[in-house]
């Protein structure tokens, strides 16, 4: 009974890594077009409950609202927000979560007035870097050598 009981949470726990890994290869493209946007929703909806699901998701939500207009577009940015807000304060020490929320507050024009975490977002990113795994360093490298936040010597910094 344990054997099986192994088994299937192994089968779980690896079947949610691999869709947590399709959600972040389309993350940093899902801005970039309406299809884009279209295509990260999907693959978000299927990317299970955890709080960095549930950031994606939110991010989602954000990035749908860049494509839509007038209220509709009010509603999901708004949704989205306090969706991510929400993941964010359910799990603070999640590195994932605050890069997502970053990136966020970095893309999202200023008159929407939701940049305040960004400086604490990128100090525990740097602060909190060495302690992840292979896999997340890549992929938060790769966030942190696009970003408007990290000067270059934070960005060399992150090894």
């Amino acid at each position: 009974m344990k054997l099986i009981f192994a088994f299937i949470t192994t089968f779980f726990l690896l079947f949610q890594s691999s869709e947590i890994e399709s959600v972040r290869k389309s993350y940093p493209t899902a801005g970039q077009s309406k299809e884009n946007a279209a295509k990260f929703e999907t693959i978000t909806e299927k990317s299970g409950t955890t709080n960095v699901a549930k950031g994606y998701k939110a991010a989602s939500q954000i990035i749908k609202a860049k494509f839509e207009a007038g209220k509709n577009r009010k509603t999901l940015l708004t949704n989205g927000i306090k969706s991510l807000e929400s993941a964010v304060n359910s799990a603070p020490n999640d590195i994932e979560l605050r890069t997502i929320r970053l990136s966020i507050q970095e893309n999202l024009p200023g008159i929407v007035g939701y940049k305040s975490k960004i400086k604490e977002d990128k100090n525990f990113i740097i602060n909190n870097f060495s302690k992840q795994n292979s896999a997340l360093k890549t992929y938060i490298k790769g966030f942190a050598n696009n970003s408007k936040s990290f000067t270059a010597t934070e960005k060399t910094s992150l090894k």
